[in-house]
Formats: structure tokens, sequence, C-alpha cells
């Protein structure tokens, strides 16, 4: 059995210890208390400025969707050309350019062109988009509207590449297959129906029947058959069946042994 007072120069040992150590850390703080104090002003600092960019960009996201909606809607039936929203939504796309909603404005600005059929300015906002944001989650509304611009200024083997460069660039966004069916009626009009079949064979395969572009997808296919009816899959002939030759006998082969009659 230990007695308590053999307990005694351990505990005050540790006690000892406990105060030295607290001891030295303050005399340390103490006697370095200016680089102390100018890194933990550092940490605030870098803490502070990494909150105020925060609150900065989420300030100028709020501040870009305010000056979206403050404008008349873009979309009113009674809008009219001489109406400036084509160069407010430029001016907000410009203004709050690393805002999502700046990014959305510029997006409306280039549509907006194209409604108007300003389709070389329209094409020649859709790409700057594509250029200058870079991971935007946007860019595949942008590639389709460059590839639309094309399209409407009549350039139609331009419209088809850019098209295919965003369906496949593109190939999990939901504009794939909007942009299967415009390239598909394209290479209707440039006489290529075997493509314009594939594509529509696509969508129907890939779609459902409540689906609006496998929907038209499939019209649009059965007018295609109707009139290039050699496109239409050549139907499957049973082959007879041939029955199985019976085994040949070898006709050269040497007569069996016979054994000799016994001599008398």
């Amino acid at each position: 059995m230990v007695r308590s007072e053999d307990c005694t120069p351990f505990m005050q040992s540790e006690t000892t210890n406990e105060s030295w150590n607290l001891d030295s850390i303050l005399e340390w703080l103490y006697l370095n208390r200016v680089r102390v104090g100018v890194g933990v002003g550092i940490v605030v600092v870098l803490g502070l400025g990494m909150a105020l960019t925060k609150w900065r960009k989420n300030q100028n996201e709020a501040n870009a969707n305010e000056a979206i909606f403050a404008l008349p809607s873009a979309l009113s039936s009674a809008r009219k050309k001489s109406d400036p929203h084509t160069a407010d939504f430029i001016k907000i796309g410009e203004e709050y350019a690393g805002t999502l909603a700046g990014e959305r404005a510029a997006l409306i600005a280039a549509g907006l062109l194209f409604s108007e059929g300003k389709y070389v300015e329209s094409q020649r906002h859709f790409s700057k988009f594509l250029e200058s944001h870079e991971g935007s989650p946007l860019l595949a509304q942008a590639a389709l509207g460059v590839a639309a611009s094309l399209e409407a200024q009549g350039k139609i083997p331009e419209a088809t590449a850019k098209y295919q460069e965003a369906i496949t660039k593109y190939s999990t966004e939901n504009i794939v297959a909007p942009a299967k069916l415009t390239l598909a009626r394209l290479h209707e009009a440039q006489s290529k129906p075997a493509e314009a079949l594939k594509l529509y064979d696509d969508l129907v395969r890939a779609g459902n029947p409540y689906d609006p572009w496998s929907a038209e997808a499939s019209e649009r296919k059965e007018q295609l058959l109707q009139k290039f009816p050699d496109l239409k899959p050549k139907p499957v002939v049973p082959q007879p069946a041939v029955p199985m030759a019976a085994p040949l006998l070898a006709t050269n082969a040497p007569a069996p042994a016979t054994n000799p009659a016994p001599a008398k």
C-alpha cells in the first residue's frame, strides 16, 4: 500500500512543472508581445479580408439582381424595339461581370439582339460570352446562341458545324435535344436525309412519349421516311432451314477379311 507521503514529491513535481510551463508561456508571450500582436493582427486582417471579399461578392450578386429586376420585363409582349432594354442588360453584364446575375444579363442581351433581328451582333455577343466566362454554367446556352445566329444569317454550313460542336462539347446539358432536332432539319435542307434520320432515331430512342423533342423527332422521322422510302429498314426474310446431308460412305474402303474354309 502506497502511503500518501510517498506521492507528495511526485505531485509537487507535477505541480511545479505545470506552474513552470504556464509561467514560461506567459513570460514568452510577454517578451514576444510585439511579434504575437503582429501575428494575431495579420490573422485578423486576413480573416476580415476574406469575409469582406465574400460580402462584396454577395453584395455584387444582390446588386446585379436588383438591377435586373428594376428593368421592365424583357419578355413583355408590349415591349417595343425602341425600348433600351438591350443596352441596359449589356451594361449590367459588364458592370457585374463576376456574378451569375451579370452573366445572365449578358446572355439575355445577346438573346434580345437575336429577337430584334440583329443576328451579327447577337453572334458577336454570344461568342464574347463564351470567351470571357470560362466555367460558367450558361456556356451551353451561349454555344447554342452562336449556332442559331449563324443559321439566321443563312450561313448553313457554319451553323451546322456549330450545332454539332455544341452537341459534342455539352453532351450532358439540356441543349442537346433541341440542337439535334435543329441539326437534323438542317441536314434535310442540305439533302442529307440519312444523317437527319440518324439524329431523329437518337432522339426517339433517348426520349419518352411525353418529351416534346422526342415527340417532334418521331413525327419528323415519319415524314422523312414517307419522302424517302428507301431509308426504311429492309424487312428480315427468314431463310429456309437446310436439311443436313447424310454422311457419305467411303467407296474405296477395303472389304472385310473372311476366314478361309478349312482344308478337307
